[in-house]
């Protein structure tokens, strides 16, 4: 009953039920024009989008950057509350990350926004405040959590999977009850982030959906109104979105909207991501919506601290990096998900007010700031709970080039898209639109590119399979028959042999080897896969690190056909002498799955005293 009364709201155009809406919006929507609006910026609009759509923002950083002495402004020039000015431009959701403990013994913030329950509940106060609805995003860990990181929170380390569950059922009970009896109007509640291979320090479908049942039932027994989502990334993977959607259909999983990560840098193309929102939505009755995205508008950095893109050497950069190929990229995802039909519910565009807490030339200040506020992406405390991530490369923020507003806070033109996607724009007179055609994208230098020097020999033993002798793999099926994982001699890339697997049903092993370390420093690991999958089904590879037996460092890769060998690595691998690592591979897939494992390197790139 309860999907039935949600879907006849949304068809009405009804905005989405949360808690706590009983009070009439402060900030009262603008009545947008019927038609285009005149603009320095370009912007058709989008077609096939309800009225209700979420057109949110993930604003997580906020308080720590106005605690940092950031400030913004509104079109006038005029100093201006960032929610205010959020609500004016058309935004009406506001995201929220949630960590459990991001804070050290001491009380030092973790940084990244320091965003524990009663951060959630100042933000989600305001932004309730400002007339726009919150969604409250569980990490399920003291700090950042994503593909590659999910550390469970310190309090629940070492816990076995049912107790873990019943220790994050009561956490999101306990978090979600308090916001909304504090007077937040609580759309949607996340559970958990872009939780691809694990959740809270556990991997694999069977925990992974013992924590996600304990996550709906304590969000439904606080308020069955509020929407839940399950969010995940890399639509660019085939399969691997119905793979995941199926699980949680197999297993009863009570939710209700499918989330997805999608940056254009790294995600692939937009009609690949309508294609499998689609299918997600159609084959098995949920909404779907972009919970993350963003673009650039300029290559400067803002404040001294190096941001994530644009990358030109290994990002696929579609649009100009400026402000109108930033509008353009925002406006063209929205256009995508709408594309999927009546069950596209919103798009939700990632800290677009991380701006400087100081330029460049004013390093050592805004160093201090970070540290004593939390306003960077991590402080050098977050060591303690972090040591191989943040331990290593904390710092400012990575995203003040992609925020919409420039690094003196002042509004770019695309800051206005959430309210253009809806009318369109004109060039106002005078106005030359010089960046129709994506400029052709400089290459980086030969001295830019990243040359890792690899000291010594390979650690791995019988690296390249040549030798017939397997002792010292160590090859694991977590199904019954499932998985045929031996030596072979054809479709090898190197030497005489390769690792060579193939399975007609369901798969779900992995390949490693353990090495003992003797010299602290960084190491560097890759291996080679070639291989295909019959049908489409889903296949979820990734390769990882076991430091003492602990997961420290997990990518992810794909297969992308007959003696197509892809090269996934892992860079940057801190260890100390006497350090047991166990290096590997996991393939989790469905029917029809083969290709051939080659070549693992394991080095030494850099000894440290």
């Amino acid at each position: 009953m309860k999907k039935l009364l949600l879907t006849v709201s949304l068809l009405l155009g009804v905005v989405l039920v949360g808690c706590n809406n009983e009070e009439p919006a402060a900030t009262p929507p603008a009545v947008l024009p019927a038609g285009p609006v005149e603009s320095t910026i370009l912007v058709e609009a989008v077609t096939g989008m309800r009225d209700d759509f979420i057109r949110g923002i993930d604003i997580g950083s906020v308080i720590t950057q106005e605690n940092s002495g950031v400030t913004w402004y509104n079109w006038d020039g005029e100093e201006q509350d960032i929610f205010e000015i959020f609500a004016e431009v058309g935004v009406n959701l506001v995201r929220i990350r949630i960590w459990n403990n991001p804070f050290d013994e001491y009380g030092r913030g973790f940084g990244g926004g320091n965003n524990d329950v009663a951060t959630a509940i100042e933000i989600g106060r305001r932004a309730t405040a400002a007339g726009m609805g919150v969604q409250l995003n569980f990490h399920y860990s003291d700090f950042w959590a994503d593909p590659g990181k999910q550390q469970a929170p310190r309090a629940w380390e070492g816990l076995p999977p049912l107790e873990l569950a019943e220790a994050l059922r009561e956490f999101t009970y306990d978090s979600v009850r308090a916001i909304v009896d504090a007077g937040v109007d609580v759309w949607q509640v996340q559970i958990g982030n872009e939780t691809n291979v694990g959740m809270a320090g556990i991997e694999g479908w069977n925990r992974k959906l013992l924590l996600f049942r304990a996550g709906t039932e304590a969000v439904r027994a606080v308020c069955p109104e509020i929407q839940i989502v399950i969010h995940f990334t890399n639509p660019e993977r085939h399969g691997h979105f119905i793979a995941a959607a199926r699980q949680l259909y197999n297993a009863g999983i009570d939710y209700d909207v499918f989330g997805a990560s999608y940056y254009p840098f790294w995600h692939g193309t937009l009609e690949n991501l309508t294609n499998v929102l689609t299918e997600v939505a159609e084959t098995f009755d949920v909404y779907v919506m972009v919970v993350e995205t963003s673009y650039p508008f300029t290559v400067e950095d803002g404040d001294g601290h190096p941001n994530v893109a644009p990358n030109f050497s290994n990002q696929t950069i579609n649009y100009p990096v400026s402000v109108q190929g930033q509008a353009t990229a925002i406006r063209n995802v929205f256009q995508a998900v709408a594309d999927v039909g009546e069950r596209a519910i919103g798009v939700i565009y990632w800290e677009p007010a991380w701006t400087p807490v100081g330029p460049p030339n004013e390093i050592e200040n805004n160093w201090r700031l970070w540290e004593t506020y939390g306003s960077g992406w991590a402080s050098s405390f977050a060591a303690s709970y972090d040591p191989y991530d943040a331990g290593l490369w904390y710092g400012g923020s990575a995203w003040d080039n992609q925020a919409l507003f420039d690094f003196n806070g002042r509004p770019l033109a695309s800051l206005n898209i959430f309210n253009y996607i809806r009318t369109g724009t004109f060039l106002a007179e005078g106005i030359v639109l010089e960046e129709m055609v994506a400029p052709e994208l400089p290459q980086p230098e030969l001295s830019e590119v990243e040359v890792i020097e690899l000291q010594g020999d390979n650690l791995l033993v019988n690296a390249s399979f040549d030798d017939p002798d397997m002792s010292m793999w160590n090859i694991g099926l977590n199904l019954p028959n499932s998985g045929h994982v031996e030596r072979g001699t054809s479709d090898v890339r190197t030497g005489a042999g390769g690792l060579v697997f193939w399975q007609a049903d369901d798969s779900d092993f992995y390949v490693e080897q353990e090495i003992v370390i003797e010299t602290t420093g960084l190491y560097y690991y890759s291996i080679f896969i070639q291989g295909g999958q019959d049908g489409v089904a889903f296949h979820m590879l990734y390769i990882y690190i076991l430091v003492n037996g602990e997961l420290r460092y997990t990518v992810t890769t794909e297969l992308l056909g007959w003696l197509e060998w892809s090269n996934p690595r892992i860079t940057n691998i801190a260890l100390e002498a006497g350090d047991v690592v166990t290096v590997g591979i996991s393939v989790q897939s469905g029917p029809g799955v083969w290709g051939t494992f080659d070549d693992f390197n394991f080095y030494l790139v850099e000894s440290l005293e």
